[in-house]
């Protein structure tokens, strides 16, 4: 097995050497962002023309008409709502799916390619349109139920505790006493919410890279991740905290700087002028983003694939 240095290392010249890779991850972010917010226009639509058509005709809903209005139409507005944001999700986990499978298909030819030791940066270039397409056929599909499968469970599994609070709530005494312990319950279900999507997250990093790089199905590629995450646990673990120290080290450093910016905003004439310095801070922080995460896909084919031997140097 590599040692951590090496991982590390590899990883690094691996997503260097296939900068390409980057811009396509960017590009699926901007892609995913418009996917959604096209998604949020498309199912409000019906309610800002119900809502408003009226009055941009000058006419100003009676009081009595807008109650109705608004009585009636809660339902079909939640029921568009859910309709539109699940598709648009269905679409963004198709998309994120098929862009994964291509990505971690080519880390994981270019780790195979290049030999262990000091081989050279230029040893792992590998990337071309059609070996990172060629890999987002092959495997694009079981990643994509690799996801559901996982947090599909992961709702499960927060909905248990969730649907007793909400009848306690509902059908119990209206009472200070229930309504604590709904709350205490709540608050519990969200914290053990956050520490369980940090779990079924790495999990899932795991699952599609094991699929990929041995080429398992999709029951056979979550159950052999658990085990393979066990036997290199010690370089898992240094990969992950690498992983969520360096994201958020750098994306407090940029949010701190972007409070700044808004607190400057503040002066009257400055806000229309610091616009373009918060988009290249997104931009920036996306970008940044998108390279540890593929840092961090880098680094667990690294670990789960076997070390080469060195190449002898002439």
């Amino acid at each position: 097995m590599r040692t951590i240095g090496e991982i590390f290392r590899r990883a690094l010249d691996n997503v260097l050497a296939n900068w390409p890779l980057l811009l396509i991850r960017v590009a699926e972010g901007i892609a995913i962002l418009v996917v959604v917010i096209g998604a949020l226009l498309l199912a409000l639509m019906p309610l800002i023309a119900a809502g408003f058509g009226g009055m941009a005709m000058g006419e100003m809903p009676a009081s009595g008409d807008l109650e109705q209005l608004m009585a009636g139409f809660p339902i079909l507005a939640i029921l568009g709502f859910i309709a539109v944001f699940s598709i648009a999700i269905l679409v963004a986990t198709i998309v994120h799916s098929f862009v994964q499978a291509g990505v971690i298909g080519c880390y994981a030819a270019a780790d195979r390619r290049a030999p262990d030791g000091d081989p050279g940066r230029r040893s792992f270039q590998i990337f071309t349109p059609e070996l990172w397409w060629s890999e987002a056929k092959r495997s694009g599909w079981r990643i994509f139920w690799i996801f559901n499968v996982l947090w599909g469970l992961y709702s499960v599994v927060l909905l248990l505790p969730l649907i007793p609070i909400a009848i306690l709530l509902a059908a119990g005494p209206d009472t200070e006493a229930v309504l604590a312990i709904g709350c205490l319950g709540v608050a519990l279900v969200l914290m053990v919410a956050f520490f369980l999507a940090i779990i079924v997250f790495l999990w899932s990093q795991m699952a599609i890279v094991v699929c990929v790089v041995r080429d398992r199905g999709i029951i056979e590629s979550i159950k052999e991740s658990v085990g393979t995450t066990m036997k290199a646990l010690g370089p898992i673990l240094a990969i992950v905290v690498t992983y969520f120290a360096l994201s958020m080290a750098v994306g407090g450093a940029l949010t701190g700087f972007a409070f700044g910016i808004d607190a400057a905003g503040v002066i009257p004439g400055m806000s229309f002028a610091l616009l373009p310095l918060r988009v290249l801070i997104s931009l920036i922080q996306s970008a940044i983003t998108t390279a540890f995460g593929c840092w961090l896909i880098a680094a667990l084919v690294a670990t789960i694939l076997p070390p080469r031997v060195a190449a002898v140097r002439r």
